[in-house]
């Protein structure tokens, strides 16, 4: 995982989103 000096941010909120869609994958009645 590398982040970008510009958009670190941005880049940290597009990890925490994959990571949201992989425990709502594994773990659906969880939302």
């Amino acid at each position: 995982m590398k982040l970008s000096t510009k958009t670190p941010r941005i880049e940290v909120v597009d990890a925490l989103r994959g990571f949201a869609t992989l425990n709502a994958a594994f773990f659906p009645a969880g939302k």
